[in-house]
């Protein structure tokens, strides 16, 4: 799987875009998606997305093997909150694993990592050209491990 990592940063050095940006640009098929919520570490006010707050998401997302299930709806609503994430991993299905089950069938993975860049990785090449005209410094990479 191809991966695009972006690295653009503003004026003041913080990492450009958002997450709310990056999701966009990878619909379709990002919205006709299962996502799932790997991990989350971020210093934002998550309330308006997520009542319980930011520890219970961390915790909700830590405590599950495959992440906190997340709609469509929910999934955007929490990037419309997160301004500064730290470390965020997001993961698309088209079939979500289940536990004792099949294994899944992963369409897109999107990364925050280390406050310092995107990943995104994408089965379908249209969305990694829509990333790639919409960002300046990106690097192609091989993904090769998707769980």
């Amino acid at each position: 799987m191809r991966a695009l990592e972006i690295f653009d940063t503003d004026e003041h050095g913080k990492l450009a875009g958002s997450l709310e940006d990056i999701l966009r640009l990878a619909d379709p098929p990002a919205s006709r998606l299962t996502w799932t919520l790997r991990y989350i570490e971020a210093r934002d006010e998550v309330t308006a997305a997520w009542p319980a707050g930011l520890k219970d998401l961390e915790a909700q997302a830590s405590a599950r093997k495959f992440g906190l299930e997340l709609s469509w709806e929910q999934l955007k609503a929490l990037a419309a909150v997160l301004r500064a994430p730290v470390d965020v991993r997001l993961d698309g299905w088209a079939r979500a694993p289940k536990l004792g089950g099949a294994p899944g069938e992963l369409v897109l993975r999107i990364e925050v990592l280390d406050s310092t860049l995107f990943r995104v990785a994408a089965r379908e090449r249209p969305v990694l050209t829509r990333l790639e005209r919409r960002f300046k410094d990106t690097r192609s990479v091989e993904v090769s491990e998707m769980y």
